[in-house]
């Protein structure tokens, strides 16, 4: 049943009827109902819906909320008629069982709004199935959004409320001094890296986005799982998309490069250590970022994640088409971006940088190099820039390895010096150089 009436007159009997009589005793229906969320989003009747927001207003006001008052503010109004007039507002007290059972009432009414939610959701997908030319990628959003909102409407989300920004200062402020005074942990050093680290002040905060691009062969896929094995081994599990590489390719480089630095006794620890901290996700198990996400989550529900990372934004196949490239990955970020809001992690999407940087005499890379996705730079809290002059100029001795902070929100931009040697992980350079 998708419309529960007689729980709806139930709330609305128990709210009039136990707040009149019950006033002044230990529980009180109309508390027990708004504890419970109940909402007027959750009456299917129009008149009912109406009445709800009365009782709200009334009791807001410090108004008596009983049959009189309610239909004397709806006489007031001019909808005392289109509410069911005073007959149906003094019958309502008849149909309800129990005051008691408001919230049982409550819980009905949800499961109502849940079967509706499912229908339209039901709907939805019957047309986008039936669309000429249908794309699987945008029929898979469709299932994943209406998903996520039934399964909201189902554990009841609370009304939003404005917060009042003194408050949250005054929270904040109590935090920065318990940290500056040493009583709280200071933010947390993600990559592993002095250099970086040095510069990339804020990647700590839970829900920071960061970006990390780079023209092919500057080695910003090593980079990257040079950072998250450092968070799996310090801070918790990770977990990385690989768009670009086999999952077994991705293992086979992490092992040799463990092994150039620790001997095989090294690499096999790194193994030890890594086991049941390190997933990894595979091309054909995440062609579009909602493929990704998806599997994501799953393991997040099992697995609370620190970290996850994506290599690399321009690799995802399009899961809408909008008809140009930038639009379709600004949306691919903004899943990413939102995904990792969500999961309240560390979030590091990898992209490509577009060739035109080859043809200045300044091959720094810049924000406006990001290929195809100035979307890409805003959905990021900040921006990492691999640069490596002598890739180059040819000189393969030349170790030298630049990380440019282009962008980050609460922290300074800058660089991070670091050496790079084929075959190796990154090492920090001088620390302060720049």
């Amino acid at each position: 049943m998708t419309v529960n009436a007689a729980a709806e007159r139930a709330v609305l009997g128990a709210v009039m009827l136990g707040r009149g009589i019950l006033r002044g005793l230990e529980w009180d229906p109309l508390r027990m109902a708004v504890d419970a969320g109940c909402t007027s989003e959750l009456f299917a009747e129009p008149r009912n819906r109406m009445l709800w927001d009365v009782v709200v207003w009334l009791d807001d006001k410090g108004e008596p909320v009983d049959v009189v008052s309610v239909s004397t503010r709806l006489a007031h109004l001019h909808q005392i008629d289109a509410a069911g007039g005073f007959p149906y507002l003094s019958a309502l007290a008849g149909d309800c069982p129990c005051a008691a059972d408001v919230r049982s009432y409550v819980e009905a009414l949800r499961d109502a709004l849940t079967l509706r939610a499912a229908l339209e959701h039901a709907q939805a997908i019957r047309e986008a199935t039936n669309e000429p030319g249908a794309d699987l990628g945008a029929l898979v959003a469709t299932i994943e959004s209406g998903a996520g909102r039934i399964g909201k409407v189902h554990a009841g989300s609370e009304e939003a409320k404005p917060l009042n920004i003194a408050e949250l200062i005054s929270d904040v402020a109590e935090e920065e001094a318990r940290r500056d005074e040493g009583l709280d942990a200071p933010l947390p050093l993600m990559a592993g890296i002095e250099s970086v680290d040095h510069v990339c002040t804020t990647w700590g905060l839970r829900g920071h986005r960061a970006g990390l691009a780079g023209r092919p062969s500057m080695g910003k896929t090593l980079l990257a799982l040079q950072i998250l094995i450092h968070i799996a081994l310090v801070h918790g599990p990770v977990a990385f998309v690989s768009r670009e590489s086999p999952v077994k390719a991705i293992a086979r480089r992490i092992f040799k490069m463990e092994r150039a630095r620790g001997g095989l006794m090294g690499a096999t620890r790194l193994q030890n250590q890594l086991d049941g901290k390190f997933f990894i996700i595979g091309p054909s198990d995440a062609r579009t970022i909602i493929d990704a996400r998806t599997t994501l989550r799953k393991l997040h529900s099992k697995t609370p994640l620190r970290a996850i990372g994506a290599d690399y934004l321009q690799k995802f196949d399009k899961h809408t088409d909008r008809g140009r490239e930038d639009l379709d990955l600004g949306e691919i970020s903004s899943v990413w971006a939102d995904l990792v809001e969500e999961m309240d992690c560390f979030g590091l999407m990898l992209a490509q940088l577009n060739r035109k940087l080859t043809d200045r005499t300044d091959k720094a890379p810049q924000l406006s190099d990001i290929r195809e996705c100035g979307a890409f730079e805003q959905d990021c809290d900040s921006m990492l820039m691999i640069h490596r002059p002598g890739y180059f100029t040819g000189d393969e001795k030349n170790k030298e390895a630049i990380a440019f902070v282009r962008k980050q929100r609460d922290g300074g931009v800058g660089k991070a010096a670091l050496l790079f040697s084929p075959g190796h992980w990154f090492e920090s350079g001088e620390i302060g150089r720049w």
